[in-house]
């Protein structure tokens, strides 16, 4: 018996927090590395601040990774089905056979990952809200992502209870690819290589829209609501489940509605702060240039400047953008 087939061979929730485990080792172990080579490459006035973007820089690239490698792996499985039994390109496809569908051991294994993913996520975010409390800036989005987070582990765990593996593979693979746009804009932002930042930002919300707010509703949940219950009819997915298993797909499209909102605000403010930079003028939040004489003042502490920054929306945008994101 192979590696692979022992792995999979385990429980699902078994597999998924061993995958938890791991993800809090590997972040561990990779923070420290990005941290060094943030130390390296961004530059900062001060080694408070070096330290400070350093941190945000190897959360933010850890993140990236994760995405990226799961995005490869599921589209990599998608795109290598038999194109008889594809069901990316074919909607009328995801519930054949259901609910008998069968479980190989690669998707087994992308499953459980992304299962224990959402475990490790879900408990270092209450851990984090305990740590830091009121200090942390964007702690407006605590419960919407917590709510997102605990949304994704019933999905996940109900569609390996209920055996609906295309539907949640496909869904899985939606929602992988615009987290990775945004570390990556988050990671050039720190290096500070804004135009890259914004321009990655901008293909971020693009296939955020396109993915999340057109194809996840007009073709997932479409699939979900109409096409499941015309195939299998009064049995689609034990009546009552059927009802909870869509609504809890609703209510993750409106929180997609929410936070492509707020990415719209903060796209708007980065545009604003580069234009001014690059023209010399004064930035929104930031005030007139500093005079000679105090120049060489010592500026008050970070956290200082954060509280009492511009509490404007347009303010606390810029302060998602240069911080933390509300979503992942």
């Amino acid at each position: 018996m192979s590696v692979l087939a022992r792995v999979a061979s385990l429980n699902y929730h078994a597999l998924a927090i061993i995958f938890c485990l791991m993800s809090y080792f590997i972040r561990y172990c990779v923070e420290i590395l990005l941290r060094r080579l943030g130390r390296t490459f961004i530059h900062s006035s001060s080694r408070e601040k070096l330290e400070e973007q350093s941190t945000i820089f190897a959360k933010e690239g850890f993140k990236l990774l994760y995405h990226i490698a799961v995005t490869v792996l599921i589209w990599g499985y998608l795109f290598m089905l038999p194109s008889d039994v594809s069901w990316v390109r074919h909607m009328d496809r995801v519930w054949a056979g259901y609910p008998n569908q069968p479980l190989d051991d690669p998707l087994k294994i992308i499953y459980c990952l992304i299962y224990g993913r959402y475990w490790q996520l879900c408990t270092a975010h209450i851990i984090e809200k305990a740590r830091l409390g009121r200090k942390r800036i964007c702690s407006s989005t605590f419960f919407e992502t917590l709510i997102h987070h605990l949304i994704a582990l019933f999905l996940i765990g109900y569609s390996l209870d209920r055996r609906t593996f295309r539907v949640g593979i496909l869904i899985m693979a939606l929602h992988e690819m615009s987290p990775a746009l945004m570390g990556t804009a988050q990671c050039f932002h720190y290096l500070g290589h804004e135009p890259l930042s914004i321009a990655f930002f901008s293909l971020m919300m693009i296939s955020w829209f396109f993915l999340r707010l057109f194809y996840f509703p007009f073709f997932v949940i479409k699939s979900c609501m109409v096409d499941c219950y015309r195939v299998q009819g009064s049995s689609a997915l034990s009546g009552k489940s059927w009802v909870l298993f869509n609504v809890l797909l609703v209510l993750l499209l409106l929180l997609h509605l929410y936070w492509f909102v707020q990415y719209v605000n903060v796209f708007k403010v980065a545009v604003h702060r580069y234009r001014a930079r690059s023209l010399g003028s004064p930035v929104l939040g930031e005030g007139p240039p500093p005079s000679k004489e105090s120049a060489a003042a010592p500026s008050p502490p970070a956290v200082i400047r954060r509280h009492r920054g511009n509490r404007s929306p347009e303010g606390r945008a810029t302060q998602a953008l240069a911080i933390s994101t509300p979503y992942e």
